[in-house]
Parts: structure tokens; C-alpha cells; sequence
């Protein structure tokens, strides 16, 4: 008798799962990519169990960084089978790729779009199709639309089709949702981390240093992605008066992009190669984060910045450039201007970095809501609405 309710509870539950997707450019190493698998692995088996989520990326790339670790949390991959050869024209293919997808595999419930400067587009397509909640979720500024042209009809359109199309707004901080939706009402959910994974530990940090040969360094991290909105060779700039100043350190920068040559071959040029680690991708950055005595994050935009939450669990002083939201702002920051020279910003580096007071942050973080266990019980709440 037991197993048989035990089996009918069973498929009752099957019957009441609704089916989610997440729809992302990609699941490499990334902001975006890193909140999305945050959000997966704080789930509960009851959100497990009611909610089935899928995920559809954008980008043609047969292995991606996350792949592993999604299909850990039992939720299915898709990726778009063919590449335009323009940006303009692989979106189109994607257009048509999409509701084979939504035949084949939904019907879903729930579509979830991380897609910046084109999410929206996808939305009249999907109520066309059926799906009963679109989210829209801005997880950065307009800055990052390919042209001046787009930047700035992309905001009006893409706020006209939020309101059209739609069922709920989310964004990173106000700051993203604003550039994106205009004024339209939408739900803030911060960018959880696993704050117990980042808490600092004296003895991981002596250990992490000894093995990068950082002992008697001063080290200063960066952790992201080599591309322009990262602003990567102003950090350059930035450590060379460092290290003018104090010639016992070091530049670490964790993450790869399609300015990694032009950052090397500023570095050999400045005569600071010797003084920089480019580490690459690496799946150790909460060990990094312990060996680091400052981080940098000197963005010319930026939706939150994940890492920066993340620095500031492992109770790194941070200086962020004043592109960085507010938002992110909670233990330990300094924003400077961009308009300030660089040796502005090194002076005040190194003045404002004092390694003997620093102290494990993670409870602050946790409580202020950037616990990624608070970020899912948001996204659960805005899918249950």
C-alpha cells in the first residue's frame, strides 16, 4: 500500500513540475554564467522536484566551461546548431532554431532570458508560442549593444517590448534594469555566491601564495574577462605606478578574452611583463581571491560585478571604478573615477591597503542578501508569481 501512494505522489509531482528555460549566450566563464550555476546548486530537493530547468545557449561551441557542472544538476543542455557568419545573421538562425526547440522539447512554463541586447526580441516569438511566463533579465548596461545606433534605440524597443510581451522585469541592480526597461517596475535579485566558499582563511591564503611563488609580494588580482568593457589595459596602466612605487609586487589576472595578446604585448612593452601572471581560466578563484591584497576592478560598465561580491566575502579592499553600481558596495570598497590618472589610483591603492586589518566578511555579504541560497529563493518566488 506505501508504495503504491509512494508512486502516485510520484507522478502527481511529475504532473505539477513546470518546465523552465534559461536562455543565455553562453555557459562559458563568465558573470552571468557564474550567477546561473550559483543559483542551480543552492536549490532545495522541493525546488528540484517542482520545477524542471533547461538551458538553451546561444553559442555554437560543442564545449562549454559550465557544461559539466549544469548536467551535475540535472538539467538538460541545448545549443544552436548552426553559426551565422555575422552576428546579425546568426541571430536570425537562432530566431528559426528557436521553435523547433519550443516543439521538440516544451512545451515550457517559465522562459527565462539572460540575453542582453537582444532578449526582448525573442519575447513576441515565445508568447506566439504558447509559454505562459517570459522574464526578461538585464544583467548589464547598454553599453554593451554592438553600435551607437543600437544603444540608442535598443532601450525605447527593448522597454516597448517589455511592456508588450513580457510577464516579469528582473535586472542585477536598478542601474541595469533601468538602462534596459526605462521606467518600468522590476524585480532587483542580487547575485548570490557561495559566501562559505569565499570566507578567508589565513592558512589557505599563506598556502596559495606559496604555490604562485607570492610569498614576499604585494599582490594585487584581477579576475575577468579579456574584453573592452573590463578596461584591462588601464589596470596596466595602473600597476606600472604601483610598481614604481612599491617594486615588490605583482598583477594577477585570472580569465581569458580576445585581448589577451594586446595585454601581453602591453605589458612586454611597458617593461611590467615579468611583474604580471595571466593565469587564464582557472576553477580555483576562491583559493586566488585568498592569495590577492587588493582587487581591482576598474570596469567601464558594469551591471554588478559578480567578482566584486565575491572579493568582498574573502575581505579583499576592493577599488572599483564609479561605473560599478552602488549595489555592490558593502564591505571594504573605494570607487575612483575613471577620469582620474592612473597614478591617482595607485596612490590610493596602496594608502587604503592595509593587510594586517584584513578580516573574513562572508556573514556581512550573507546578510545583506548576496548569499546565493537568498538569489534562488528570489528567482523561485518571481517563477511561483
Amino acid at each position: 500500500m506505501k508504495k503504491s501512494r509512494d508512486k502516485s505522489n510520484f507522478k502527481l509531482n511529475l504532473c505539477q513540475q513546470k518546465k523552465v528555460l534559461e536562455i543565455t549566450h553562453s555557459l562559458n566563464a563568465g558573470g552571468i554564467e557564474t550567477f546561473l550555476v550559483n543559483f542551480l546548486k543552492a536549490r532545495t530537493e522541493e525546488e528540484k522536484n517542482r520545477f524542471s530547468i533547461d538551458f538553451w545557449t546561444l553559442s555554437t561551441d560543442r564545449e562549454q566551461y559550465y557544461d559539466k557542472e549544469i548536467n551535475e544538476e540535472g538539467c538538460r543542455i541545448f545549443r544552436q546548431r548552426a553559426a551565422g557568419r555575422t552576428n546579425f545573421a546568426h541571430k536570425i538562425l537562432c530566431f528559426f532554431y528557436l521553435p523547433y526547440l519550443l516543439i521538440k522539447f516544451g512545451p515550457y512554463d517559465i522562459v527565462h532570458l539572460h540575453l542582453h541586447s537582444t532578449g526582448a526580441l525573442f519575447a513576441p516569438l515565445l508568447k506566439l508560442f504558447g509559454v505562459k511566463k517570459i522574464i526578461l533579465h538585464s544583467h548589464n548596461t547598454r553599453e554593451t549593444a554592438p553600435s551607437a545606433l543600437w544603444r540608442a534605440v535598443y532601450p525605447r524597443l527593448s522597454a516597448w517590448l517589455a511592456g508588450h510581451f513580457a510577464d516579469r522585469l528582473c535586472a542585477c541592480s536598478e542601474e541595469a534594469g533601468r538602462d534596459l526597461f526605462g521606467d518600468r517596475e522590476v524585480t532587483v535579485i542580487r547575485n548570490g555566491v557561495d559566501t562559505g566558499k569565499f570566507s578567508f582563511s589565513p592558512g589557505k591564503r599563506a598556502e596559495k601564495r606559496k604555490e604562485l611563488g607570492l610569498s614576499n609580494y604585494f599582490v594585487i588580482g584581477n579576475i575577468g574577462r579579456l574584453m573592452p568593457q573590463k578596461n584591462h589595459s588601464f589596470l596596466l596602466d595602473i600597476f606600472k605606478k604601483i610598481h614604481d612605487l612599491r617594486p615588490l609586487s605583482k598583477l594577477i589576472i585570472a580569465g581569458d578574452g580576445p585581448l589577451k595578446d594586446e595585454l601581453k604585448k602591453k605589458a612586454a612593452d611597458s617593461g611590467i611583463s615579468e611583474n604580471i601572471i595571466f593565469l587564464g581560466v582557472r576553477n580555483d578563484t576562491a583559493e586566488l581571491y585568498q592569495a590577492m591584497d587588493c582587487f581591482i576592478l576598474p570596469s567601464l560598465f558594469e551591471g554588478l560585478g559578480i567578482v566584486c561580491i565575491e572579493a568582498q566575502c574573502c575581505g579583499l579592499p576592493c577599488f572599483v571604478s564609479d561605473k560599478v553600481p552602488e549595489l555592490a558596495h558593502v564591505c571594504n570598497t573605494v570607487a575612483l573615477p575613471l577620469s582620474a590618472p592612473p597614478e591617482e589610483w595607485a596612490g590610493k591603492i596602496i594608502a587604503r591597503t592595509d593587510i594586517n586589518k584584513r578580516k573574513d566578511c562572508s556573514k556581512i555579504m550573507k546578510d545583506k542578501g548576496f548569499d546565493n541560497r537568498t538569489t534562488a529563493e528570489q528567482i523561485f518566488s518571481v517563477y511561483d508569481s
